[in-house]
């Protein structure tokens, strides 16, 4: 059977909006946060959520801390375990019985092609 893992790349928000003449506010944002998104995917990596996340930073000279909030997009990419195309004629359940190696990320795969 097929293994199936990911893995993860964490990356803040945009803080600026992109520049649009004529655009709104939001508009904006939402063009830079599509174009992020779209430069994400065209890597092969899939939208998973946002978070807003903690920050404890070092606050002066004093040593004290203050706690910020960080928004940030979470996205995932598939790694297959020994993946194997399954070649014209090739039996399926043969391939289902095959013992799977070391993780092979799938962008190395369509490379590969």
């Amino acid at each position: 059977m097929l293994s199936l893992n990911y893995e993860y790349r964490v990356i803040p928000v945009p803080r600026r909006a992109a520049r649009a003449r004529g655009a709104s506010s939001e508009d904006r944002f939402a063009l830079s946060l599509a174009s992020v998104m779209n430069d994400m995917g065209r890597e092969g990596w899939e939208y998973v959520r946002a978070d807003t996340l903690p920050l404890d930073e070092r606050a002066g000279l004093t040593g004290g801390t203050k706690t910020s909030y960080l928004n940030m997009l979470v996205f995932r990419r598939v790694i297959v375990r020994g993946a194997h195309m399954l070649e014209a004629g090739e039996d399926q359940d043969q391939v289902s019985r095959m013992v799977f190696d070391a993780p092979v990320p799938l962008r190395s795969l369509a490379a590969a092609e």
